[in-house]
């Protein structure tokens, strides 16, 4: 259960305020640094995942407040990230055997799981084809090819900041189209490293 004292940050941070998630950052990133670390074996891709969890609390900051287990949503997105490393790293053909290797983290889906996540496929792949051309094009760079920002901007001759924007606009949009078909946070959080 959460203290008032983080209740408060948890409220701060979902208002905007950078002081507050700088300390959310400082209590958990070690930690979370460590349990990257587990997968990469490298200093710099574990920093690459710590900087995209962060990322993604922030884009889902909003969400905070609301949550009873912060440290487990936390982890949660991690676990993604490292999952999204290990697909870039082992390539699709290889990938559910590696990904076995890490079940120690990791609960394994059931059939079920597998059907929902068809659905939900079909879903992102919708609302990824609904995103305006350059940006559809940065999205599907960054995931199917897994290119950093600073190589897809070169790649398209254009700032990183404008790189990173628009692929922060298309992850809020395929984020909120995927709420609106009904899938809940928490569901979203465990399943999209299959998919995004």
């Amino acid at each position: 259960m959460k203290s008032d004292d983080e209740n408060e940050l948890l409220i701060s941070i979902a208002e905007g305020d950078e002081e507050a998630f700088a300390s959310f950052y400082s209590s958990y990133a070690p930690r979370l640094k460590a349990y990257a670390w587990k997968f990469t074996r490298s200093r710099e891709d574990t920093e690459e995942i710590i900087q995209e969890s962060f990322l993604q609390v922030w884009l889902h900051r909003d969400k905070l407040p609301g949550l009873d287990h912060v440290q487990a949503w936390i982890y949660k997105i991690t676990a993604r990230c490292c999952l999204q490393w290990i697909r870039r790293q082992t390539g699709e053909n290889n990938r559910v055997a590696r990904l076995a290797a890490f079940n120690a983290a990791l609960v394994l889906p059931t059939p079920a799981d597998f059907v929902q996540w068809q659905e939900l496929k079909t879903v992102v792949e919708t609302a990824i084809n609904s995103l305006p051309p350059i940006r559809q094009e940065i999205y599907r760079i960054n995931r199917e090819e897994g290119l950093k920002p600073a190589a897809i901007a070169i790649r398209l001759d254009m700032p990183v900041g404008t790189v990173k924007n628009h692929l922060s606009q298309a992850i809020r949009s395929i984020r909120d189209q995927l709420l609106a078909f009904g899938y809940p946070v928490e569901t979203l959080i465990v399943l999209l490293f299959w998919l995004l």
